[in-house]
């Protein structure tokens, strides 16, 4: 089991420049980890709180064996 976040956008516009490719970034990096035989929960542009949640499901797959 894998987790993959590609973030594209901050909210602190100031501290952080807008990264080019995080999304084709990401999608390769599924891709190669499925190749792999990882199943992959991938995720683009989450709130604080959806990390969280997304973090909150992958450990509870985890835990579970999937």
């Amino acid at each position: 089991m894998a987790l993959v976040v590609c973030q594209e956008e901050y909210q602190q516009e100031d501290d952080f420049k807008r990264l080019s490719g995080p999304r084709n970034d990401g999608g390769a990096l599924v891709r190669k980890l499925e190749e792999m035989g990882f199943d992959v929960l991938a995720f683009v542009n989450l709130s604080f709180r959806e990390l969280q949640n997304a973090i909150e499901l992958f450990v509870s797959l985890v835990e579970k064996g999937l």
